[in-house]
């Protein structure tokens, strides 16, 4: 060290000393050299640091403890966050994940100038902020809980979020691991539905059975009766009586397919070959209502086995109701047509520019009887069908729906 300060004039050093009880302490020693007349002198300053040196230690920890937290959630595949309060408000982004970046739609540079309060729902919000300031003050709140972002788009997210208390840079700290569980959602709206439909369907075959007796009475005997000659204000009155009475034995019939577990003949189906089947049987309806068919069919996808009658039923039937609903709307449309892998499944969606689905709707769609149709152009049964027909493949289907951009049925069915 002193040829360094004889060549280098002055230095700064850190070094250890012992005190008189024997405690070891940190100093900060400044050296120079002085010229004293005819000598050079050294001339030394030197600090006791020891609270630096703790400040130091603590930051270090505190910045271990911080890389150790944003590890740990990119490790499982969390999205991860660290919220701070400064003088842009509470809960302000200092870190956002690339998964957060995904989630929320945002880039990581918007969300770094954004607080996570608004990105939460306002149905949501309040509490939200109340469970960070409890947080960021060092309250211990265990558990997960769940909320809804908006995303960049208008879109909603339900996520599943926890936080652990942190610090960073001296200041409290709230440190987020957030998982995106909108198909967790999906599978447990499917569970409530099919659940419903299980009990709805024992109750429906009892009391299709019971109509079906007198129902066959009534247009047996009307159809005796207009074989006959009678007068003419009679005969139209029974030609009602005995087409309301078909009509309800078709909702009689339905009922029974919704609830009945039938033996199915399986066989290997080429998926793309059964949707273009059902488009060349309604190609004149859609023709007639200037509808526009797209289709983006994967010529890739393996064959699956499968009833095809069945799920010949499960298309027609969405097809149809997307035609409905387009024309209903704004008299022509166009419906998308797509087919894909997904990992162990092939997903045929089926999109059309009609109305949006209203999102207390959505939940309901598969459910017997529920319909959006004006009254007498729809049972409220298709959908129900549809739904028991995929399952009983072991397959999913869900609508998606956002506003301005129509409705989307998605089938999903494992390849076996």
């Amino acid at each position: 060290r002193l040829r360094r300060i004889k060549k280098e004039g002055t230095i700064v050093f850190d070094s250890e000393h012992l005190r008189k009880d024997g405690g070891v302490f940190p100093i900060e020693t400044t050296a120079r050299t002085v010229n004293l007349g005819d000598r050079t002198i050294i001339l030394s300053v030197i600090r006791d640091i020891t609270e630096r040196k703790k400040a130091e230690e603590a930051l270090r920890e505190s910045e271990e403890r911080y890389r150790a937290l944003l590890e740990l959630g990119e490790r499982i595949g969390e999205a991860v966050v660290m919220l701070q309060d400064d003088e842009r408000g509470a809960g302000m982004h200092v870190y956002a994940s690339d998964e957060w970046s995904r989630i929320t739609g945002y880039s990581r540079e918007e969300l770094l100038n954004m607080s996570m309060v608004e990105l939460i729902h306002e149905s949501d919000r309040e509490k939200a902020l109340e469970r960070h300031e409890r947080r960021i003050l060092g309250e211990v709140l265990s558990g997960l809980y769940e909320l809804t972002i908006v995303r960049k788009d208008g879109s909603e997210v339900p996520v599943e979020v926890t936080y652990a208390y942190s610090s960073y840079k001296g200041k409290p700290a709230n440190v987020g691991y957030i998982r995106d569980i909108s198909e967790r959602k999906k599978m447990e709206e499917q569970l409530i539905v099919t659940d419903r439909l299980a009990s709805i369907g024992e109750l429906a075959s009892g009391i299709a059975h019971e109509l079906n007796n007198p129902l066959t009475g009534i247009i047996g005997f009307s159809e005796l009766l207009l074989n006959k000659d009678i007068p003419e204000d009679v005969r139209e009155d029974l030609q009602i009586i005995n087409r309301e009475a078909k009509r309800t034995s078709q909702v009689v019939k339905n009922l029974l397919t919704f609830a009945r577990k039938h033996e199915t003949t399986k066989q290997l189906v080429d998926i793309n070959q059964a949707i273009k089947s059902v488009l060349d049987l309604r190609a004149y309806e859609q023709k007639v209502h200037n509808i526009a068919i797209v289709t983006n069919f994967d010529p890739g996808l393996p064959e699956i086995t499968a009833d095809i009658f069945r799920l010949q039923q499960v298309f027609i039937n969405i097809v149809i109701n997307a035609e409905y609903f387009m024309v209903q709307s704004h008299g022509r449309g166009t419906l998308t047509i797509t087919t894909e892998r997904r990992g162990d499944a092939i997903r045929a969606s089926f999109a059309n520019d009609g109305p949006d689905i209203k999102k207390e709707h959505l939940r309901h769609l598969f459910d017997p009887f529920f319909t959006t149709k004006e009254v007498g152009k729809g049972t409220g049964l298709g959908l129900s069908i549809c739904h028991g027909i995929v399952t009983e493949h072991g397959g999913q289907i869900h609508a998606e729906s956002e506003p301005g951009k129509g409705a989307t049925f998605i089938v999903e069915l494992p390849i076996k």
